[in-house]
């Protein structure tokens, strides 16, 4: 697809944003190679809400818009461990694997 697009005339892509799909990371790599990812904070926040029981989702998906919406990379990266740590105890697996994911502060 994106070679598909390149062919098409687009030559410079400075950020792609996607729900994760696996391998895009790399194929985005190989035909543009400046071109930054990020993954959509829409699809982060279900996938908290999918993983968590469904009497925290408001609460928790609440707390994470503070992530998202921050002014910049630092104050993002402060309220993901505020988040973190309000959640860990009960949600060690969520919050790990956010803590861990390269893609989230692409600015």
């Amino acid at each position: 697809m994106l070679q598909d697009v390149k062919a098409r005339g687009t030559e410079e892509v400075l950020l792609f944003i996607s729900d994760g799909l696996s391998g895009i990371v790399d194929a985005i790599g190989k035909v543009y190679l400046y071109a930054k990812y990020q993954l959509c904070c829409v699809h982060i926040a279900r996938n908290i809400a999918h993983k968590v029981r469904v009497s925290d989702r408001k609460n928790i998906c609440e707390d994470f818009k503070s992530v998202y919406r921050a002014k910049d990379e630092k104050s993002g990266k402060a309220a993901l461990q505020a988040f973190c740590d309000k959640w860990k105890s009960i949600y060690p697996k969520v919050t790990k694997s956010l803590q861990e994911n390269p893609y989230m502060f692409t600015f």
